[in-house]
């Protein structure tokens, strides 16, 4: 459910993004940075959620597109060197954000 959250705040804030008026620079860069930060808070509590213990998928989301004709599962999950990844990622949205504030 975080995964799907983090996804679904850089999505909304990206679109929300391509649809604002390039009138208003200081609105897009505060969106910008309040956007990449929750997703960061986020990613930050999955990273600490995650045990690395387990050999297996953590945090997996599956969708499943059911179709008559094509039937599409997607799943969305951690292992050991991908949250790190996930995560710096998510720093560096972050800390660009951050510099283009300036």
């Amino acid at each position: 459910m975080i995964l799907i959250s983090i996804y679904l705040i850089l999505i909304l804030g990206v679109s929300a993004l391509f649809f604002s008026s390039s009138k208003s620079l200081f609105i897009e860069k505060s969106l910008a940075i309040l956007s990449s930060s929750i997703a960061l808070v986020l990613t930050t509590y999955l990273l600490f959620l995650f045990d690395g213990n387990l050999n297996l998928f953590q945090s997996v989301t599956s969708f499943s597109f059911g179709y008559t004709f094509l039937n599409l599962n997607f799943l969305f999950g951690f292992d050991g060197i991908s949250i790190l990844f996930f995560f710096f990622k998510q720093f560096s949205y972050f800390f660009v954000y951050f510099i283009y504030l300036e």
